[in-house]
């Protein structure tokens, strides 16, 4: 299964704060749930709860703000979504 398999049917739109862009992903009709991620990023786990709020009668929305959407996790995924978290603007902000 590939990264584009795991995120099929879901809408794809980027939005922009604080001068930073993240895509984002809409799925479904309904009361509106926003599922927020943990490390390393939207995993097909992540997709496949998603996709069990869609089927329960939802609208999902799931920012995209560290990884690769759709990837695995692993090692590498994980650092690098640690990498990109610890240079970013907003932890220097949050600091």
């Amino acid at each position: 299964m590939t990264v584009n398999d795991v995120l099929a049917g879901w809408d794809r739109d980027s939005f922009t704060a604080a001068g930073l862009t993240h895509d984002w992903y809409r799925r479904g009709s309904g009361p509106a749930v926003i599922v927020v991620h943990e490390l390393p990023g939207i995993t097909p786990r992540v997709v496949a709860f998603a996709d069990e709020l869609v089927a329960a009668g939802m609208t999902v929305a799931m920012p995209d703000l560290v990884g690769r959407a759709g990837q695995a996790p692993s090692r590498g995924a994980l650092a690098a979504s640690l990498a990109k978290i610890c240079i970013s603007r907003e932890f220097g902000t949050w600091a």
